[in-house]
């Protein structure tokens, strides 16, 4: 099984999209998961995006990501402002 991992605050988690869950799972009417969708020849979406995450956090939750998957056919990351902690 092949996997994708998108990475990323509020914008690349889908908060507000319409099928938004009051957080609780990631929307499928985002950018990442559009991209896994129509370009990427994976089997698995691996969101780890989290609202109000700064670049650090993002770097983090996406490098764990990568390091305990097998099998990444891609990743790709949104990063947050420069003065978001």
């Amino acid at each position: 099984m092949t996997n994708f991992i998108s990475g990323g605050c509020s914008f690349t988690y889908g908060s507000e999209l319409s099928d938004d869950d009051r957080g609780k799972n990631f929307s499928k009417k985002t950018w990442a998961y559009e991209l896994f969708k129509e370009t990427y020849p994976a089997d698995n979406f691996i969101c780890t995006a989290k609202p109000g995450a700064g670049n650090s956090a993002i770097a983090r939750r996406t490098f764990n990501a990568v390091a305990n998957m097998k099998d990444v056919t891609g990743v790709v990351v949104m990063w947050s402002f420069n003065s978001r902690y």
